[in-house]
């Protein structure tokens, strides 16, 4: 989603030098406030797509039995 909203923004202003791109909330609200939820969700912000993907995950690593009684070394 953050490649789109680069396409979106390099599309809109013609430009990807950070040096001309200024007032990007004033100018593409929308698309800021999609780029920061993306941001978000990438990072695992509770409630988020990304929070419960590494959710699931550390939850399914717990329950491996690859090495054993170690196995909670996996998620850590």
């Amino acid at each position: 989603s953050l490649f789109m909203a680069v396409g979106i923004i390099y599309h809109e202003t013609g430009t990807r030098d950070m040096r001309k791109l200024n007032c990007m909330w004033r100018n593409l609200p929308n698309t800021a406030t999609l780029s920061m939820v993306a941001a978000a969700a990438m990072a695992g912000v509770p409630l988020l797509n990304g929070f419960l993907s590494k959710e699931m995950f550390f939850a399914e690593t717990l329950h491996q039995q690859v090495l054993g009684s170690m196995s909670w070394l996996i998620p850590v």
